[in-house]
């Protein structure tokens, strides 16, 4: 009896230690941006973004606009899609999904003087 009793306590144990599951996707990387509002047909380039993963699924890097106007920061979780993307003049709170050498995801945002908020999607590629 006693034979048995360790082998299991011994596993047992190491299951209770396992801790957390990993988080295994990297989103670092350079990613080429494009957005399309919601009125749009067509996506139009918007830039570029270079993405670093520190712990986990923590993620910061920079938004560089295709103007060359926009150097803005980026911060994000890869595991949750959220991005935020803070510019001297906006702040974008994207939510969308990772998936392989893709993202996508939706803000919202303020067209004109009106203040009419367009839905915008989001596509990264890399």
């Amino acid at each position: 009896m006693k034979r048995l009793l360790i082998p299991i306590l011994g596993l047992t144990l190491a299951a209770c230690s396992s801790g957390a599951p990993t988080f295994t996707y990297d989103a670092s990387g350079t990613w080429r941006v494009e957005r399309r509002p919601a009125s749009g047909t067509a996506f139009q380039e918007a830039g570029t973004v270079q993405l670093t993963q520190e712990e986990g699924a923590r993620l910061t890097g920079t938004l560089d606009s295709a103007d060359g106007l926009t150097h803005a920061p980026v911060e994000g979780n890869a595991m949750t899609g959220m991005l935020t993307v803070t510019s001297s003049s906006d702040v974008l709170k994207i939510t969308g999904t990772f998936s392989g050498n893709t993202y996508t995801g939706t803000y919202s945002a303020s067209t004109g003087a009106s203040g009419t908020v367009d839905s915008v999607t989001w596509r990264m590629t890399r």
